[in-house]
């Protein structure tokens, strides 16, 4: 079954997200090795880092007191021979929550000159993680990327995330709901951003590789739909209340999509 959206599936990010990164970035390395030049590959690496900033979509309150009672009245209920009685005292005990740390594991791409063993491009799918202030996962991300930027290889960030703030570093940028920035080595500090909304499909991104050797380009919509349907998210993604919520505007566009039948939606 097909996704009923012409572009990105904004259920997927409130919903089996994890599982969408994992499978979306393989499908990418796939795609790119069946058509990039000889000479290069495309390899998966992982960070892994331990984080105490639970999901927005996970955070809650917790209202509810409990009385712990002291006393050193027996079992019985009677004193001690030869003891005074004493009173019960009560303490009321708030009901809090601490930040339980959460190991997390992200990939991310890059592509290899396999001759000179050297990273030529390297491609960032982001993640809530990588988005929410205040936390490792931002820091961490940012650092390596402030690293790729100051080196040779060429940076590609994709953005499939309506939520959860912005990592662009400067103010201004195109409007839309998804980017992907591609920083060639040669052009810094200028950045290629691609932008869309909602309703538009997904682009065909240029990445590039060593000087003298074309562009090879990456189809994000081609990717996109292979891992929706081998994925089998299906109908039941769709009950899932979506954060951030959508403009009055998109929620109107979005309800016909979802009430199609499956074979009537776009491919």
């Amino acid at each position: 079954m097909p996704s009923p959206f012409p572009g990105m599936d904004p259920f997927i990010e409130c919903g089996p997200w994890s599982d969408f990164h994992a499978t979306f970035i393989s499908e990418m390395k796939r795609v790119l090795n069946r058509d990039l030049p000889d000479g290069y590959a495309a390899r998966v690496e992982q960070r892994v880092f331990v984080d105490d900033e639970p999901p927005a979509s996970e955070s809650r309150e917790v209202a509810p007191d409990t009385v712990v009672f002291e006393s050193d009245v027996s079992r019985s209920g009677s004193p001690s021979p030869g003891m005074p009685a004493r009173k019960t005292s009560a303490t009321v005990a708030h009901i809090v929550e601490w930040p339980t740390p959460v190991q997390y594991r992200e990939s991310w791409l890059e592509i290899r000159d396999l001759e000179h063993s050297r990273i030529v491009s390297m491609i960032e799918l982001l993640s809530p993680t990588n988005k929410r202030r205040r936390t490792s996962g931002r820091r961490l991300y940012l650092r390596k990327r402030h690293q790729v930027l100051e080196s040779r290889s060429h940076f590609i960030e994709i953005d499939l995330l309506r939520g959860g703030g912005t990592v662009w570093p400067v103010a201004v940028r195109p409007p839309g709901d998804y980017y992907v920035a591609v920083s060639r080595a040669e052009r810094r500090p200028k950045v290629e951003l691609y932008s869309w909304t909602l309703r538009d499909a997904l682009p065909s991104v240029s990445i590039p590789l060593k000087a003298g050797t074309p562009d090879v380009i990456l189809s994000l919509r081609d990717a996109f739909n292979s891992v929706y349907e081998d994925s089998r998210y299906g109908r039941s993604l769709y009950s899932i209340s979506l954060s951030p919520k959508l403009s009055a505007e998109d929620q109107l566009w979005v309800h016909p999509l979802l009430q199609q039948p499956a074979d009537s939606h776009p491919n």
